[in-house]
C-alpha cells in the first residue's frame, strides 16, 4: 500500500471517527433536551395535580358546609310548619312544664340538634370545614345553650353518647357561658 493510501485511508478513518464522535455528540444533546423538556412536562403537571387538589379540597369544604347548612334549615322549617311543635318549643324555653309527650317531642328535636352539632364537629376534626364555620354550623344547638339555661341540663344528661373531644368542646362553651353569666351579676 502506497503512502497516498495510507493517508487516504487515515483520513477515511478519522473521518468515521469525526462523524461518529459528532453523532455521538448530537445524541447526547438530543438526549440532555429530551430530559430537560420531560422534566418541564413533570413539573407542570405536579403545578397542575396540585392546583386539582386544592380545587377539590374546596369542594369538599364547600359541599360538607352546604350539607350542614341544608340541616339547618330543615331543622327551622319544623317549628315554622308544625305550630304545634312550635307552642310546645315556646313552653320549653319558658321552662313551664310539658306533658310526657312534649318532653318527648322536645328531646327528639334536641337530639337532632345535637347530632347535627356532633357532625359539624367531625367535620371540623377532619379538615372538611374551618373552625369559623363551625361555630356557625353549631348556632343552632349552642344558640340555644346560650339562651336558655335548661337547655344545658338537657345536654349534660345526654352528653355521654357522643364523642370525648366533642363533649370536651361543649362543655368548655357552656364553661365560658356560666363565667359570663357570673361575671353580670
Amino acid at each position: 500500500m502506497s503512502e497516498e493510501e495510507e493517508v487516504a485511508n487515515s483520513e477515511e478513518s478519522d473521518n468515521k471517527v469525526s462523524k461518529s464522535a459528532k453523532l455521538l455528540a448530537a445524541t447526547e444533546i438530543i438526549s440532555a433536551v429530551a430530559v430537560i423538556a420531560t422534566l418541564v412536562f413533570l413539573v407542570v403537571e405536579i403545578r397542575q395535580n396540585t392546583e386539582q387538589t386544592a380545587i377539590n379540597a374546596k369542594s369538599v369544604q364547600m359541599g360538607a358546609y352546604q350539607d350542614l347548612i341544608a340541616q339547618i334549615v330543615e331543622l327551622n322549617r319544623l317549628p315554622i310548619e308544625n305550630p304545634e311543635f312550635a307552642r310546645i318549643w315556646l313552653r320549653f324555653e319558658n321552662d313551664d312544664p310539658l306533658s310526657e309527650m312534649e318532653r318527648y317531642q322536645i328531646g327528639s328535636f334536641f337530639w337532632m340538634l345535637i347530632r347535627h352539632a356532633d357532625l359539624a364537629y367531625y367535620q371540623y376534626e377532619l379538615g372538611s370545614i374551618s373552625e369559623e364555620r363551625l361555630e356557625s354550623a353549631l348556632g343552632p344547638f349552642t344558640g340555644r345553650l346560650r339562651v336558655f339555661p335548661h337547655s344545658r341540663e338537657w345536654w349534660h344528661k345526654r352528653k355521654n353518647g357522643f364523642s370525648p373531644k366533642f363533649r370536651e368542646y361543649i362543655d368548655d362553651y357552656v364553661a365560658v357561658l356560666v363565667e359570663q353569666e357570673n361575671a353580670e351579676e
